[in-house]
């Protein structure tokens, strides 16, 4: 009785072992760790809750109320860019500037982990090309781009070390925009804020009227896939 015993104590070990090693084979094939794929979870239900509403169910954007699409945008600068709204860094220029929503928005997410996971779940997402094709503007803002190239690397893909975010491919309106936040007063104001001090500066040197639009709509017909 007791080799009996032994035996299905045995059997019952072996099966547990077998489904442990099923269990984590799968989780490597698609990629993840259970730790992951709960991170993953919860911050596409944090989207969905907190920021789809403006910014799309896929984080596609939205022109008609000035939210950019976030798919695929890097984690880290996410990150900075809700800690600038919450603290100050980012403000409106007026009462109608988009970044008064965004503020009130950023007023709500005060756990860093829920910032984090949404940040790395957008990360994750792919990326909607804006395909923006216009010759003769495009053809300005190309020799615009070098100023781009230093932060923002060849494509325009971004920079993870120098806190550049990815630019090729995204809309020329927000682009633009954003460039003219830099030039009146809307980003990079404050001391503490220095990639958004640099990017005053690059503003700032882009003096002939239509340079906004023209390396915006440039940067836009960027093909950059994730």
């Amino acid at each position: 009785m007791a080799q009996m015993a032994r035996m299905i104590s045995e059997l019952n070990l072996m099966r547990r072992t077998v489904a442990l090693v099923l269990l984590a084979s799968l989780f490597s094939m698609i990629g993840m760790g259970p730790s992951a794929s709960a991170q993953t979870v919860n911050g596409r239900a944090r989207f969905a809750g907190k920021c789809a509403s403006c910014h799309g169910n896929s984080a596609e954007g939205n022109e008609n109320i000035k939210a950019p699409p976030l798919s695929g945008q890097n984690a880290e600068y996410l990150i900075r860019q809700i800690e600038n709204f919450r603290s100050g860094r980012r403000h409106a220029i007026n009462e109608n500037s988009p970044a008064t929503i965004m503020i009130a928005i950023a007023q709500t997410l005060t756990d860093d982990a829920e910032i984090r996971a949404i940040a790395n779940y957008l990360s994750k997402l792919p990326v909607k090309q804006s395909n923006v094709l216009n010759p003769s503007v495009n053809e300005q803002g190309r020799l615009l781009f070098p100023v781009c190239i230093g932060c923002h690397s060849s494509k325009g893909e971004g920079n993870s070390a120098l806190g550049a975010p990815r630019i090729a491919g995204m809309p020329s309106w927000y682009l633009a925009g954003q460039l003219h936040a830099f030039k009146e007063g809307g980003r990079g104001t404050t001391a503490d804020d220095k990639y958004g001090r640099q990017m005053v500066s690059i503003a700032d040197s882009l003096i002939e009227p239509g340079d906004f639009e023209a390396v915006a709509a440039y940067l836009s017909s960027l093909s950059m896939k994730k």
